[in-house]
């Protein structure tokens, strides 16, 4: 599902509490906690401000393997136009029906 160019990432759990995952490595999710509260930045926004980057860039990138992922989640997808809406649905109707991370049901 991340290599749709449509996907946003998916959220899900690991053990009692609800993570952002936004891309992978082999077997590494990597995530962002959004219930890490971060300091906010003084000061005004213009050339001689200098932004901490520490305020958005954490100084590492958690990750946790795919077999401590809980199976409950949450997938999400944006489609900005219609063609991005038509192939997104191609993609999803070439994915395989027993496929892990995936269920597709048909009304």
């Amino acid at each position: 599902m991340f290599h749709f160019p449509q996907s946003v990432g998916f959220i899900g759990g690991y053990k009692n509490s609800g993570l952002y995952f936004f891309g992978y490595q082999e077997e590494n999710l990597f995530f962002l906690d959004p219930h890490q509260v971060q300091t906010k930045v003084n000061g005004m926004l213009n050339s001689d401000f200098q932004f901490p980057t520490n305020s958005y860039k954490p100084p590492f990138l958690p990750r946790i393997k795919f077999s401590q992922l809980d199976p409950c989640l949450s997938v999400g997808f944006l489609c900005q136009t219609r063609r991005s809406f038509r192939d997104f649905r191609k993609r999803v109707k070439s994915i395989p029906k027993n496929s892990l991370f995936f269920s597709i049901e048909r009304k």
